[in-house]
């Protein structure tokens, strides 16, 4: 199994490559007024609004400011991206080689967005479901608020890298 490798916290996590459209770096979050609380806003990525969930935020981490956003693309039957500390690249995983996620590592409410822990060499990935990021509910939500982006991008605050998590 191939999966993108990035850090939260100096702690690295993978998402299963498939369900990844892209990397990018974002100078800006556009912010908006009543967004859904699970989303930190939305980047603009040659024309096209995607919104945006922190990971630190939905795995419940404390928030530093950011040097710099990195935004993995997720496919869905819209994209969103989730904002991560750092894309380190791709690792190839065996699936004999991951294991269960023990609850003494991670809340059991949390453990429903892992897929498991992938061992490699003394590497240690948490492997995360991108399908489980957000409910259903909230991939309506986090739709409904693309849209209010669209056609309110004058009213939204712009979050430079330089403050973002601020």
């Amino acid at each position: 199994m191939k999966v993108i490798v990035f850090t939260l916290r100096d702690v690295e996590f993978g998402a299963v490559i498939e369900v990844v459209k892209e990397v990018a770096k974002a100078k800006q979050i556009l912010r908006m007024k009543k967004q859904p609380r699970f989303a930190s806003g939305a980047i603009e990525l040659r024309d096209e609004v995607i919104p945006v969930v922190d990971l630190r935020k939905r795995f419940e981490y404390k928030i530093e400011p950011a040097k710099k956003i990195s935004v993995i693309i997720i496919e869905e039957k819209e994209n969103f991206g989730i904002v991560v500390d750092r894309v380190k690249g791709i690792l190839n995983i065996q699936p004999g080689s991951i294991d269960s996620v023990p609850e003494a590592i991670v809340d059991s409410e949390l453990k429903r967005f892992f897929m498991g822990i992938g061992k490699i060499d003394s590497r240690l990935v948490i492997i995360i479901d991108p399908s489980k990021i957000l409910s259903k509910d909230e991939l309506k939500k986090l739709w409904y608020f693309k849209k209010r982006v669209l056609k309110n991008r004058s009213d939204a605050e712009r979050m430079s890298s330089e403050n973002y998590g601020k």
